[in-house]
């Protein structure tokens, strides 16, 4: 909703332009994105459950484990 009012149009390429300069807090956290296109206020980890517990296995420097792959049947 706040995309489509700051663009003040339904125009797809106004409307991407409003997403892409959209700089806020959420209840989720925050919301800015990079040129590419990612959430760089709030990064993403990739978690696997190893030995019955979730562990961060990427990015690398938030890694508390390293990631099981591929992973062996069981």
């Amino acid at each position: 909703k706040d995309a489509f009012e700051r663009a003040n149009s339904l125009d797809p390429e106004k409307v991407r332009d409003a997403i892409a300069a959209t700089d806020m807090e959420t209840f989720y956290g925050g919301i800015k994105f990079a040129p590419e296109g990612n959430n760089i206020a709030k990064p993403m980890v990739l978690r696997q459950i190893q030995n019955g517990e979730y562990n961060v296995v990427a990015p690398s420097k938030w890694a508390s484990h390293p990631v099981n792959w591929p992973r062996k049947a069981q």
